[in-house]
């Protein structure tokens, strides 16, 4: 890797089902520790529906070409938790040497910030059933 590493970092790929049925994903570990580098590139807030901000925080991320990574695949700081989700992998050709395989990440969570972190959960309904 030709990049400065920011830390290390778990990779994390596979989906399930939760208890309703629906699609989850699933930490499943595929590497530790992997040296990665990752650089905030901007961060977008938006207004939904009823009137409560949500920031999307875009990162780009370097790591070793010798790293199998897909579209999907998560990233979490084993410091920190921060979590990213990649969303696009780039790999540059070069006839020399290998190069860098370039991510477009997305910070979905970040479990050492309670204010992000309560802020991505958001207002919790709990269904009851009277009578």
């Amino acid at each position: 890797m030709w990049a400065l590493a920011t830390g290390t970092y778990t990779q994390l790929r596979g989906a399930g089902t939760n208890a309703f049925g629906d699609v989850a994903d699933v930490a499943t570990a595929i590497r530790t520790g992997l040296l990665l580098s990752i650089i905030e590139q901007s961060r977008a807030t938006t207004r939904q529906a009823d009137d409560r901000a949500q920031s999307v925080v875009y990162a780009r991320g370097r790591l070793s070409p010798a790293v199998n990574v897909k579209t999907g695949d998560r990233f979490q700081d084993e410091i920190t938790g921060a979590t990213y989700i990649v969303t696009s992998v780039s790999r540059l050709a070069n006839p020399v040497m290998a190069n860098d395989t370039v991510l477009d990440l997305e910070r979905v969570q970040n479990s050492t910030d309670p204010v992000e972190t309560f802020s991505a959960i958001g207002t919790v309904t709990i269904p009851f059933v009277i009578g």
